[in-house]
């Protein structure tokens, strides 16, 4: 019960201001691949399967408390709809390496973990609170390797700061990708994460202007409706 209050805040984000969701292209029409980096509690990711039950989603998630509710939420929907969930649990962080990284985690707010939490610009987080967790690390490289995805239509990053790191870990996976979803956390980050995808052949196509908000990416020339 500590940690409702940020999860039902999750769920509003999604469900009412529509978070991940502001461009109807980058939702999930017909069978797709998607990545769900940062996937929490599994909202989005059980989201995106609503849409279309035929997605194959990898859920990514490493802070322990949240991926427990992860793979939870994930049996609980596949049982009321007596469907296979298309949905597979990821219990690691995705980043610049393969190894073991230090996470940084919250007390009783399941919904953000970073390995720089520290360095956001949220006002209420109090440095003397953080908690540190170790976890398994990996690169999308390897990932998407070692689960056999050939292509992507749509990844989605939320990691609180460690946007750069994610996307350093995915050369190869940047090729074969068709659209990115990015929530940006600060305004040096979102440069820098614009800069790098334009570099390595996408467009912005949408950029909230809140003081947090997504960033929608687009692969020059794709054809995807």
């Amino acid at each position: 019960m500590d940690l409702a209050p940020a999860s039902l805040d999750t769920l509003l984000d999604l469900l009412v201001d529509k978070a991940h969701m502001q461009q109807s292209c980058f939702c999930a029409p017909g069978k797709q691949n998607i990545l769900d980096i940062g996937a929490n509690e599994g909202f989005y990711s059980l989201l995106l399967w609503q849409q279309n039950p035929e997605v194959r989603i990898l859920a990514v998630e490493p802070a322990s408390a949240a991926f427990a509710l992860l793979k939870e939420n994930i049996e609980l929907n596949r049982a009321a709809r007596e469907q296979w969930a298309g949905i597979q649990p990821v219990q690691k962080a995705a980043g610049s390496f393969s190894g073991t990284t230090e996470l940084e985690t919250y007390p009783g707010v399941s919904t953000i973990s970073s390995g720089r939490l520290s360095l956001l610009e949220q006002d209420w987080i109090d440095p003397g609170r953080i908690e540190k967790e170790q976890v398994r690390s990996v690169t999308l490289d390897r990932l998407i390797r070692q689960q056999n995805f050939q292509s992507l239509d749509l990844m989605k990053i939320d990691v609180e700061g460690g946007e750069l790191e994610v996307l350093q870990g995915a050369e190869q996976t940047l090729a074969v990708t068709s659209r990115i979803i990015i929530e940006w956390h600060t305004e040096d980050l979102k440069q820098a994460v614009v800069e790098l995808l334009q570099s390595r052949g996408f467009r912005l196509v949408r950029a909230e202007t809140n003081r947090f908000g997504d960033l929608y990416f687009e692969k020059t020339g794709s054809n995807l409706i």
